[in-house]
C-alpha cells in the first residue's frame, strides 16, 4: 500500500512541475518572438507584444522577463514617438533595480536615443531619491529635537514637586504686605512695604525733627523772643501729619486688598534632586535651575 500511496502524492507534483515549466517556456517564446520583432525593426509589431505581456500589469511571473520586457518595450516606445510612455517604463524598470542608480543600458543592444533618455530618466530618479533621502533626514531630525525638548520638559517638571501650603488668615491685619506675601503676590507685597515705610518713615523723620524745634520755639517765645520760623515749624508738623495719614491710608488699603484675595490653602513648587543615575542614563546633566542635554564625542 505505500508504493501506492506514494504514487499518488507524485503524480500532482509532476503535473504541477510540469505546468509550471510549460507556463515559463511560454513566456519565453512570446519573449522572443516580441524580441525578434524589435531586432527587424517592426517596432509597432513589438510595442504590441510587448503591451500584451505587461502592459497595463505584467501577465507574465518571470521577474527577469519583465524586466527586459520593460527595457524593450520602452525602447519600442521611443522608435514609434511615444516618449512619454517610454519614459513610464523605463521609470518602472528602475525602481525594480536594487542599485538603479548605476545601472547603464548596453549600447551594443540599444541606441543613442534609448540609452539617452533611459539617462535622463535615471537621474530624475537619482534627484529624487536624495530629495526624499533628505525630507525625511530632516524629518528624522525634528522628530529626534521635538523628543529631546519633550524629555527636557519632562525632566524640568520632574525637579519641581509641588506642596500645599495652609495660609495664616492673621497675617492679612498686619501692614508692610504682609498679607499680600501670605498670599502669595510678592510683587503687589513688595509695594505695600516699600510705601508704607517709605511714609511712615517721614513721618516720623518729620516729628523728630518739629519736636525739639517747637520746644525751642516754646522757650524762646517765653523769654520774648521766636528766632524758628513758622513756615518751618508748620511743614515739619503738616509734614509728619501726612506721612501719617498717607502710611494709615497705605495700611488700610492693604489690610483690604489681603482680605479680598485670601485664599485658605496656596500650592508651591519646591525644588526635588533628581538621582544622577537617571540623568545619566537619559545622557542630561542639571545646572541651577536648569536642564542640559550633555553631548558626547
Amino acid at each position: 500500500m505505500a508504493p501506492v500511496s506514494r504514487i499518488h502524492v507524485l503524480i500532482p507534483a509532476l503535473v504541477v512541475l510540469g505546468w509550471t515549466g510549460a507556463a515559463h517556456a511560454t513566456e519565453m517564446d512570446d519573449f522572443q518572438r516580441a524580441q525578434s520583432a524589435y531586432q527587424q525593426n517592426e517596432f509597432e509589431e513589438a510595442v504590441r507584444l510587448f503591451e500584451e505581456m505587461i502592459v497595463p500589469v505584467p501577465a507574465i511571473r518571470d521577474p527577469l522577463l519583465i524586466q527586459e520586457s520593460r527595457k524593450y518595450l520602452g525602447a519600442a516606445y521611443v522608435f514609434v514617438g511615444r516618449q512619454e510612455e517610454a519614459e513610464r517604463q523605463f521609470e518602472a524598470f528602475l525602481r525594480d533595480e536594487e542599485d538603479f542608480a548605476t545601472y547603464q543600458l548596453d549600447p551594443a543592444l540599444f541606441p543613442t536615443d534609448v540609452i539617452s533618455l533611459f539617462q535622463s530618466v535615471r537621474d530624475r530618479l537619482v534627484e529624487e531619491r536624495a530629495q526624499e533621502s533628505d525630507r525625511e533626514r530632516e524629518l528624522r531630525l525634528r522628530r529626534e529635537e521635538r523628543r529631546r525638548q519633550a524629555l527636557l520638559t519632562l525632566v524640568s517638571l520632574a525637579q519641581e514637586n509641588e506642596v500645599s501650603v495652609t495660609r495664616d488668615p492673621t497675617l492679612s491685619w498686619l501692614p508692610f504686605g504682609a498679607g499680600q506675601f501670605n498670599n502669595g503676590n510678592e510683587g503687589l507685597g513688595w509695594f505695600f512695604a516699600v510705601t508704607e515705610g517709605l511714609t511712615l518713615l517721614g513721618s516720623v523723620a518729620a516729628m523728630t525733627a518739629y519736636v525739639p524745634l517747637e520746644l525751642e520755639h516754646a522757650r524762646d517765645f517765653g523769654a520774648g523772643g521766636a528766632n524758628i520760623p513758622d513756615e518751618l515749624r508748620g511743614g515739619l508738623y503738616w509734614g509728619a501729619i501726612g506721612g501719617g495719614l498717607a502710611f494709615l491710608g497705605l495700611a488700610v488699603a492693604g489690610v483690604i486688598e489681603a482680605h479680598l484675595s485670601f485664599r485658605p490653602r496656596r500650592t508651591v513648587r519646591e525644588p526635588r534632586e533628581i538621582p544622577p543615575d537617571v540623568l545619566q542614563e537619559l545622557d542630561l546633566s542639571v545646572g541651577p535651575g536648569s536642564v542640559s542635554l550633555r553631548l558626547r564625542f
